[in-house]
């Protein structure tokens, strides 16, 4: 088509396939979607054993994403565990305890349940919204077992409050890491063009995937993320 001269940095390759769309303008945005569907098609089809070992890396990276969560949580976790109130919610609670609680409460819960279920190897708890369900379920079950005058009510729902910022923190840091991980794949996407720009950027953004920048990170303070990143690359020398 007559798109080919339009935008030189393509190859033409990359530009054959949507003709249509490189003759409306070829906007800066179209131009980057472009490249992307040229290089994920160029490379996708190459040969059965390529997308085999793409699937199996695919996996291992899943693996590794989760037992960086796991860790992460354990954090959440071990934040509630020590809260000034957790000595009420750190067992299951029993019917010698809590006269009756059994038939009141359907679904009980308890921080040392969920810790099992985080650890547990087909794990019932797979994620941060997993996590937030339990822990709500556990506080609630005490809210509606125990009477508004009652201590363990106002604990309940104080903790509550603690923890949920917690992971509302948490939530966050997520958040900042896969922002960070898709600017990187981004950038691994633009190959050529990007590469003089990458030499700069990736002493920044290569620490930010590693577990230790992201406990790091949940723990607060530029002084532990500036040492995290600095053992990052210490380890990397």
């Amino acid at each position: 088509g007559g798109g080919e001269g339009e935008g030189p940095y393509l190859s033409e390759a990359e530009l054959e396939p949507p003709a249509s769309e490189s003759e409306d303008g070829c906007s800066l945005h179209t131009a980057s979607s472009l490249q992307l569907h040229g290089n994920t098609a160029d490379s996708a089809p190459s040969s059965p054993a390529s997308s085999q070992f793409s699937m199996c890396s695919e996996d291992q990276e899943a693996i590794q994403a989760q037992k960086i969560w796991k860790k992460a949580i354990m954090l959440v976790w071990r934040a509630a565990a020590n809260h000034r109130y957790a000595n009420v919610f750190l067992q299951p609670v029993t019917d010698d305890i809590a006269p009756g609680y059994h038939s009141i409460v359907h679904r009980p819960m308890d921080l040392s349940t969920i810790k099992k279920n985080i650890e547990a190897g087909a794990g019932q708890i797979r994620s941060t919204a997993e996590f937030q369900r339990d822990i709500m379920l556990m506080f609630q079950n005490a809210v509606m077992y125990n009477s508004s005058d009652h201590d363990v009510f106002h604990m309940a729902l104080e903790m509550q409050r603690d923890v949920l910022e917690h992971i509302q923190q948490f939530l966050a840091t997520q958040l900042i890491m896969q922002t960070c991980e898709s600017g990187i794949s981004a950038k691994s996407l633009r190959g050529r063009e990007a590469a003089r720009r990458q030499d700069s950027t990736d002493k920044d953004s290569v620490p930010m995937a590693s577990p230790a920048f992201l406990l790091s990170l949940f723990d607060g303070g530029t002084r532990g993320r500036r040492c995290a990143i600095e053992a990052d690359l210490k380890m990397k020398k």
